[in-house]
């Protein structure tokens, strides 16, 4: 059973996938909340962030895995800020402003 606590960066961060896929399926409703912090995703596996990102930091991703993002259309309209992508693919669901 996943946790419905939000994921809120109080300082810059990064996370690696690199023996295995990551996958962050935590904080809905609130979601991942970033504010003006930058996160990047580093590394070989793929990464999934299913719920909501909000906020004006960056998001980075190096690395060779795949980066996806979730959340649909109605659910990350509140992120504001850049996405950085490095020798990676990326993919999300459909969205629509």
């Amino acid at each position: 059973m996943g946790s419905t606590c939000p994921i809120a960066l109080r300082a810059p961060q990064t996370w690696v996938a690199n023996l295995g896929d990551l996958t962050i399926t935590a904080g809905t409703p609130s979601g991942v909340a970033l504010g003006t912090n930058a996160l990047t995703i580093d590394g070989a596996a793929n990464t999934t962030i299913s719920p909501r990102i909000s906020g004006s930091g960056a998001l980075i991703k190096n690395g060779t895995g795949t980066l996806f993002l979730g959340g649909g259309a109605s659910g990350n309209t509140n992120f504001v800020g850049p996405i950085t992508i490095t020798r990676a693919l990326y993919k999300s669901t459909e969205y629509k402003r």
